[in-house]
């Protein structure tokens, strides 16, 4: 028996004109649908039992009707698996559930509110499941549950925190760990992990913010007897790779795009968090709005977070403003040659936040 676990696909999600730009923005949002087109091709040619989508399917209750359709036409493709969702906090089954929005083909199978079950008597398998009807839930619903041995192969899926505390379903890994259960397909956490041996996020399908660096896919999982292999998959179409890049106080914006544009692979559907370290000057400070602004006219997609520190000349910033706040400030310090870093950590905000407070106006 072979399935696909996957999860957080947010299917309806938009992307940022501003951020993405027009075009690409759109593109974005169709490449979450182009990706489980692949899935379910994925499927058929690999003869795959069934896939677990384990919550967050459709990113809100606001889904338009045609992206549903397009949805349900793709599941609608699989020759012989079913599609099994839970819902999460992002598609839960309230009233104005989007899933009630359409008739769903035979192929998909939304697991009822609450705790359920789904029993696969020709793959002797038991799937247990758990869907969300609210946007919240705090309590550990599921340190509580009682599962006994009904099948040779049982499952639980659902969307969840492994967290003592959360108000997205906590629960205690080694809990489940104890009941009867083969495999626990999570949801929820959009990186790939295993919390536990049985327990497994699969990671969103596709990344879905520039947090959300490395690889992202779904996993594969091998039951035959008493083994049980499971395989991450990488497969989105879309990567954020981080990039850092060291400026000095002579780079302007113009320097700054092109370093970042030396440094940032030439790979297609590939988007970029930037960070900026080093130093930069008090008299052209870098601009990282416009920093973006100018990579995306190039077609480059970018996050820029500048963590630079403007360079000072101690000595001359503290004669220049003797008798003053800033320059009585400075002196407080001692010999500003032998400062620590923590102490220069501290003297740099100091005098941010004085020249800032002064705003280029004399004490």
């Amino acid at each position: 028996m072979r399935f696909i676990h996957l999860s957080d696909l947010h299917i309806g999600k938009s992307f940022s004109p501003k951020q993405y730009g027009k075009q690409q923005a759109a593109a974005r949002k169709r490449q979450i649908l182009n990706t489980v087109e692949r899935v379910v091709e994925f499927a058929n040619e690999n003869k795959i039992d069934f896939i677990l989508c384990a919550g967050d399917l459709l990113h809100s209750e606001e889904v338009r009707a045609e992206e549903l359709h397009s949805l349900n036409y793709v599941i609608s493709q699989l020759s012989s698996a079913k599609w099994i969702s839970v819902a999460g906090n992002h598609d839960s089954l309230g009233e104005k559930s989007a899933y009630k929005k359409i008739e769903w083909c035979s192929q998909f199978y939304m697991a009822p509110a609450g705790l359920g079950q789904l029993h696969l008597p020709q793959l002797q398998t038991m799937v247990y499941t758990f869907s969300w009807d609210t946007k919240e839930i705090p309590l550990p619903i599921l340190n509580q549950i009682a599962i006994t041995r009904k099948e040779q192969r049982q499952i639980l899926i659902f969307h969840g925190e492994a967290a003592a505390k959360s108000v997205y379903l906590p629960f205690s890994p080694a809990y489940l760990e104890q009941l009867p259960l083969d495999y626990i397909a999570l949801g929820h956490i959009h990186q790939p992990r295993q919390v536990g041996p049985s327990i497994f996020y699969s990671g969103s399908l596709e990344p879905l913010d520039f947090s959300e660096t490395g690889d992202h896919g779904f996993l594969l999982c091998s039951m035959e007897k008493e083994k049980r292999q499971v395989t991450f998959i990488p497969f989105a179409d879309t990567k954020y790779i981080p990039v850092t890049v060291s400026l000095t106080p002579k780079d302007t914006v113009y320097t700054t795009v092109q370093k970042v544009k030396e440094q940032i692979p030439k790979a297609p559907s590939c988007f970029f968090p930037v960070t900026l370290i080093g130093e930069s000057s008090l008299l052209f400070p870098v601009n990282e709005e416009q920093v973006r602004q100018d990579l995306l006219e190039q077609g480059i997609v970018a996050k820029i977070e500048n963590q630079t520190v403007p360079q000072y000349q101690w000595d001359a910033l503290k004669k220049e403003n003797e008798g003053n706040i800033l320059g009585e400030f400075i002196a407080s310090f001692g010999p500003l040659e032998h400062l620590s870093p923590v102490e220069e950590k501290a003297l740099r905000y100091g005098v941010k936040a004085l020249l800032e407070q002064r705003g280029g106006q004399p004490w």
